[in-house]
């Protein structure tokens, strides 16, 4: 895909890593798209991967859903008051763990997106807990939450 976008054969493609380690194109090989330059991001679990290109930072997660023994737990270590509120609130195991995931990949793919990773902390923001994914509240640093996009396939 990234060889395509470049016009470039694949093999050619070369991908460094910025200083908290999120790959991006050598800059040499940056190209222009509408949106600004060209961004990247990829995710892969069992028997699943995802890629996202964009005209700007972009940050994509998939995970192939499954009981989380500890799955509370790490909520409670991870996740923003608002979501830890949301997860609180559902009385099944099946909801409780579609939410967790709900939150988990939106996290995941949003930490990607601001380059900062795991640093930045899956409990400085929050989404909604059900309908269109929207941010509820984020760090002003990262402007208005809703100039972000979030999507869920």
């Amino acid at each position: 895909m990234l060889g395509a976008a470049l016009g470039i054969r694949p093999v050619d493609v070369r991908i460094t890593r910025d200083p908290q380690g999120k790959p991006h194109l050598s800059t040499d090989q940056q190209v222009s798209t509408p949106g600004g330059d060209l961004h990247f991001n990829i995710s892969h679990t069992r028997g699943l991967v995802a890629v996202a290109l964009a005209g700007r930072p972009v940050g994509i997660d998939v995970e192939t859903p499954a009981e989380i023994l500890d799955r509370d737990q790490v909520a409670r270590l991870v996740f923003a008051p608002e979501s830890l509120a949301a997860l609180d609130a559902l009385t099944t195991d099946d909801a409780r763990n579609a939410l967790f995931y709900r939150f988990w990949t939106l996290g995941e793919a949003f930490i990607k997106a601001t380059g900062l990773g795991l640093a930045q902390g899956l409990d400085s923001f929050a989404f909604t807990a059900t309908g269109p994914v929207q941010l509820i509240r984020v760090a002003p640093s990262w402007g208005p939450a809703a100039r972000w996009r979030f999507g869920i396939f």
